[in-house]
């Protein structure tokens, strides 16, 4: 009888073992998932064309909408809405430019992310078809967008600063 009770014991120890060797890995994905870049939060102008501008608000732990635009001679020359959500298999940029791509959303997927900035990148677009954006600083940013326009290819860059509350 002490051996069967001895026998449970090691079966119930071996799949109690098991069970916990095989959430492990899942855990350490959860943990090493990317976040959404919070620093991003406020408003970004370019340096140079100081009508170029980006203003991104934390929404949720999973979640940064924003707006980009170029304003000219107080009218709004461009506009898009712009997010940067989690989903359960990938964390993704998100443009959508009213009047453009028949209303449709524009989804790129993060590649690379750390806290100094991210790359993503949709390669089935034709521009842009990758977006970098890297701080330079507390207060300061690189951005580049590049791909095919034209058939050519086509890179544009920016310095973007975050504007002071008022």
């Amino acid at each position: 009888m002490n051996s069967m009770k001895s026998t449970y014991l090691l079966n119930f120890v071996l799949i109690f073992l098991f069970a916990c060797s095989w959430s492990s890995p899942k855990s350490k994905e959860i943990d090493q998932s990317p976040n959404i870049p919070t620093w991003l939060e406020g408003t970004w102008q370019a340096s140079r064309d100081t009508s170029l501008l980006e203003q991104w608000t934390v929404q949720s732990d999973s979640i940064i909408t924003g707006q980009g635009f170029h304003v000219s001679s107080e009218d709004t020359t461009f506009f898009e809405f712009l997010e940067i959500r989690q989903f359960p298999d990938s964390l993704c940029y998100i443009a959508t430019v009213p009047g453009q791509n028949e209303g449709k959303s524009i989804y790129f997927r993060m590649i690379e992310i750390d806290s100094l900035g991210f790359t993503c990148q949709n390669p089935k677009h034709d521009f842009p078809k990758k977006l970098v954006y890297k701080l330079a600083g507390t207060d300061s940013m690189l951005v580049s967008i590049s791909g095919i326009e034209n058939s050519e290819d086509r890179k544009m860059e920016f310095s973007m600063v975050r504007k002071k509350d008022y």
